[in-house]
């Protein structure tokens, strides 16, 4: 989609082009933190835009909710150019992802450019700092009133559930470096403008467990529970037990069927419940994904 803007749409600069001021939307998000009981806690902000405005370019960002362990969990954040000016080229822009985010190797796109814009983009850098260089052919000015859409793919890992347990934000920070007459310029997003997002992890929790008064010698059984609380899914997760030094024979079953530990070291014994598994599978009614 071409965006065709007039004169009265461009900043107007108080000063000489090269010591250009800066213009920016004011963005008040509101946000708050929910704080479950073991694995995580969940940040959740408004969708407001990122920008940078300046009297060469406005860019503007919108990172989606993301999930964790890839592939299908994966999502985007979209990133807007406008040219104010016929004079800049060598135009990137640098993203400093949170922990546990990492941009997906080859995913980097333009959705819309000016019919005869020939722009392209070239990925550099590294996972959780991307550079994306979006030129014209031969580096030729970018032209007044040009409109570049990019997008990229994100992923998140378990550090990014740990950055979650620490309270930390999820916000995709970013800077861009152009050239112009006077030279390279480089300009950051304020960081209280630039939108947050959701991190949709599970939340697990195991509920109390009632204590028996036991006689040495007897079988006795509990139940434990397992709840899920959080805004993600899971497929899968690890129960570790630490044996008591004075019990024999510990173990543990589901819908009646014992369950081999997957490791043992010592008293600590670690099972994975892996629901597109049996017994898992057909006994636990979740399907393969436990959600809230």
């Amino acid at each position: 989609m071409i965006k065709n803007i007039s004169p009265s749409d461009l900043p107007k600069a108080s000063r000489e082009l090269d010591d250009p001021r800066f213009y920016f939307l004011q963005i008040n998000p509101r946000s708050w933190g929910i704080y479950l009981l073991l694995l995580a806690s969940f940040f959740l902000g408004n969708t407001a835009n990122a920008q940078i405005t300046n009297n060469r370019y406005k860019v503007t960002l919108a990172s989606d909710n993301l999930k964790t362990c890839g592939g299908a969990n994966n999502s985007n954040s979209t990133v807007t150019i406008l040219s104010y000016s016929d004079t800049s080229n060598s135009f990137s822009i640098t993203f400093n992802l949170p922990d546990g985010v990492e941009y997906v190797a080859n995913t980097v796109a333009i959705l819309n450019q000016p019919a005869k814009g020939n722009y392209t983009v070239m990925e550099s850098g590294t996972p959780q700092n991307p550079v994306f260089s979006i030129e014209r052919p031969s580096n030729a000015n970018w032209e007044l009133g040009h409109e570049v859409v990019v997008t990229f793919e994100r992923s998140a890992n378990c550090d990014a559930v740990a950055h979650l347990d620490d309270g930390g934000i999820f916000k995709d920070l970013f800077s861009i470096d152009f050239e112009d007459a006077y030279g390279q310029k480089s300009f950051d997003a304020d960081s209280n403008l630039v939108n947050s997002y959701a991190l949709l992890a599970a939340s697990l929790s195991i509920s109390d467990i009632n204590t028996l008064l036991a006689n040495v010698g007897n079988t006795y059984t509990r139940d434990i529970v397992v709840a899920q609380g959080g805004e993600g899914c899971t497929t899968s997760f690890e129960h570790t037990v630490n044996v008591g030094a004075n019990l024999n024979d510990y173990q543990l079953s589901f819908a009646g069927n014992v369950l081999t530990p997957s490791t043992q070291s010592g008293s600590l014994y670690t099972y994975i419940i892996d629901l597109a598994a049996e017994p898992f599978l057909s006994n636990s009614g979740l399907g393969t994904c436990f959600d809230n």
